[in-house]
């Protein structure tokens, strides 16, 4: 004759049964978790390491044709409470570098109609209806009360490119004539921390999400020995004429800080500060359990090349 469980033994095998069942869902919580932090960590650093090239390429074509008398970077520092900003100016960037058109001026041109070496790729060379602006040799801009629009352009039997603008201009050989995209020219390329949305933004267009802290230092050969040492690195523009940046080593870091976009249970940033140049950010409560990474460069504009 078969007896059933008693009341004691089928207590017991419950309560092994919850140890069990509670040992795999808390392994499995925990996966989860983990394989949350691993995507959400994955998300940020590749659209940030993206997102922090492309900036980095901007500050390096920061200058491009532009005029020696124009500063090319203007900063603005956001202290100890605010990020940052830095608007960068030249005739293309990035974005817009595969529509930059250049010929140099190879004979006296007068009357506005312009003398230059042809490309023959209708990539490269200036067309009727760009609107251009006159380099001289030492790069200062030629005619810079005049709006310069092209009313030609066609080749003549020398095989030079012969461009007529709408204004009677004079020019002598060894200028450059370069179209001016847009209104990048006048107004620049600015990059700005929107603290509310955490977006990092390049002019008025979102450039990089999930965005907690955006810090810029400018780094400036002072004592002329050639080379940036780290205490000539400032958090403000060094107060100097424009044309000294290209007779001088000049450099600026970059810092982003990206953070993920959901807290992420059971995760527990390791550090209660954070400190970018000349900003300190506390983190506090719910606020650690966000992870995040610190991205960080040098860039060398390359128009800016000291002499």
């Amino acid at each position: 004759m078969k007896r059933g469980l008693t009341i004691i033994e089928l207590l017991v095998a419950l309560t092994i049964f919850g140890i069990v069942l509670g040992a795999i869902l808390s392994i499995y919580f925990y996966q989860q978790q983990r394989a949350t932090y691993v995507e959400e960590t994955s998300v940020m650093q590749t659209d940030a390491q993206i997102a922090f090239e492309l900036i980095k390429r901007d500050i390096m074509h920061a200058g491009l044709c532009l005029s020696k008398e124009r500063m090319p970077i203007q900063g603005i520092n956001g202290g100890q409470n605010s990020p940052d900003e830095i608007t960068l100016f030249g005739v293309a960037f990035f974005a817009e570098l595969s529509k930059v058109k250049w010929h140099v001026i190879v004979g006296l041109s007068t009357g506005g109609v312009i003398i230059c070496n042809n490309w023959n790729d209708p990539r490269r060379d200036i067309n009727e209806g760009d609107t251009v602006i006159i380099l001289s040799p030492e790069k200062k801009r030629l005619y810079p009360e005049l709006l310069l629009i092209v009313t030609g352009s066609n080749v003549n039997p020398e095989g030079r490119r012969i461009i007529t603008l709408n204004n009677p201009v004079s020019v002598n050989a060894g200028g450059f004539l370069v179209k001016v995209i847009g209104n990048i020219y006048e107004t620049g390329v600015r990059y700005w921390l929107d603290q509310n949305t955490r977006r990092l933004m390049r002019n008025n267009n979102i450039f990089l999400e999930n965005v907690e802290d955006f810090q810029v230092a400018y780094g400036y050969d002072w004592n002329r020995n050639g080379i940036v040492d780290e205490n000539e690195f400032m958090n403000n523009l060094p107060n100097v004429p424009p044309d000294s940046l290209y007779k001088r080593p000049f450099m600026v870091r970059v810092n982003i800080l990206v953070r993920t976009e959901r807290g992420i249970g059971g995760f527990r940033y390791p550090l209660n500060q954070i400190v970018i140049e000349d900003r300190i950010i506390n983190l506090e409560g719910f606020e650690r359990n966000y992870n995040r990474i610190i991205l960080r460069g040098i860039v060398f504009p390359r128009n800016l090349k000291g002499v």
